[in-house]
Parts: structure tokens; sequence; C-alpha cells
């Protein structure tokens, strides 16, 4: 028995360790409306498989942003945006690109936007 006890938590830390090199902070393309910016995101994951993203302004002229909280594995990660809109992103597990579909923040309404990220730290 704490033989696979031990094996079960392994597998379980093998998990968490895969889904938190997902962590870090992306260079994306957000596209909203039939037009693309450029903006940071943040992802950063907890050991119970929560996890976070925020985007970040590059410039006081970005005119959106926009968070999320969610579940994040090895190649997905879904939630729930501060909107109470689904968010969707796939993360390609050994690269970790990201990309989906987020709802964010754009001048007082909110926008469905694609997202297609590398990352950079």
């Amino acid at each position: 028995m704490k033989k696979f006890i031990s094996i079960l938590f392994l597998f379980f830390t093998a998990i968490s360790a895969h889904a938190a090199g997902a962590d870090g902070i992306y260079s994306c393309a957000v596209t909203l409306l039939g037009r693309t910016d450029q903006a940071y995101v943040a992802i950063n994951s907890h050991t119970d498989g929560s996890a976070v993203y925020t985007i970040a302004a590059i410039s006081e002229s970005q005119t959106f942003y926009g968070y999320g909280v969610g579940t994040l594995t090895s190649t997905k990660f879904t939630g729930t945006t501060q909107f109470g809109s689904p968010f969707n992103l796939s993360i390609n597990s050994i690269t970790y690109a990201v990309s989906g579909t987020v709802s964010v923040l754009w001048y007082g309404a909110f926008v469905t936007s694609t997202v297609s990220c590398g990352k950079i730290f």
C-alpha cells in the first residue's frame, strides 16, 4: 500500500510540475474585432491545479485588459474571466506556446478575443 501511495504521489507531483512549466511571461498577439495588438500575459499556477492569467498593458495606449482564474493541466487552461465569461486556452506541452479565446474589457465592453502567445520567460 505504501508503494502505491508513493507512486500516486509521484504521478500527481509530475502532473503539477509539468503544468507549472506553463508559468511565466508570454508575448501575445491579441485579436479582437478584426484588429491584432501585442500584449504581455502572465500565467501563475498553484500545486492544486488552479491558475490565473493576466493580460498586462504594454503601453498607456493599450485599450484592453483582463484576467481569468481556472484550472491548468499540461495541455489545457480553462476557467472564467473577471467578467464571468469562459476562457479556453490550449498549451503546447513542449514549447508552452498558448493559444485560444479569452474575454477582455475593451472601451467599457466585454469582447471575446483570440490570443496566440510565445513564452519569453
